[in-house]
């Protein structure tokens, strides 16, 4: 494996660009189902749960979501985008019931971050050509 297809990292494993890619993919999707938990939604998109109840799963899977963000920048502790990414997360602890439109642009904002990440990583491999 070339030295260029591996994304750096603190364990010195070899995770590979598209590896990494299709990772931030999943975190994006951890990270865009904070709204539908939020707004008490099922997968069919019927509100299924009081404003209580979904502000309790929003919070125990905003949870989720921190620890893991936290542990990618220990792994990847050069990518300010990843502290970007946790300093939203963290700050979304202190969101209260009825802050819907808050709730969507922080998401928005760092699923966006995320797929910036993958961007690098594509300008990375075409600046390497």
């Amino acid at each position: 494996m070339r030295e260029d297809e591996i994304i750096e990292n603190k364990y010195n494993l070899p995770i590979k660009k598209q590896c990494f890619k299709d990772y931030i993919e999943l975190l994006i999707n951890k990270i865009f189902k904070l709204l539908p938990l939020y707004e008490g939604l099922s997968l069919t998109k019927e509100i299924i749960y009081t404003p209580e109840q979904a502000y309790k799963h929003f919070q125990m899977h905003l949870e989720e979501v921190i620890v893991e963000v936290t542990g990618n920048y220990y792994i990847f502790c050069n990518n300010p985008k990843i502290i970007s990414i946790l300093s939203i997360l963290d700050g979304m602890r202190d969101i209260k019931l009825n802050e819907h439109q808050l709730v969507r642009t922080l998401v928005f904002k760092c699923t966006n971050i995320c797929e910036e990440l993958k961007e690098d990583l594509i300008s990375e491999e075409c600046d390497k050509k």
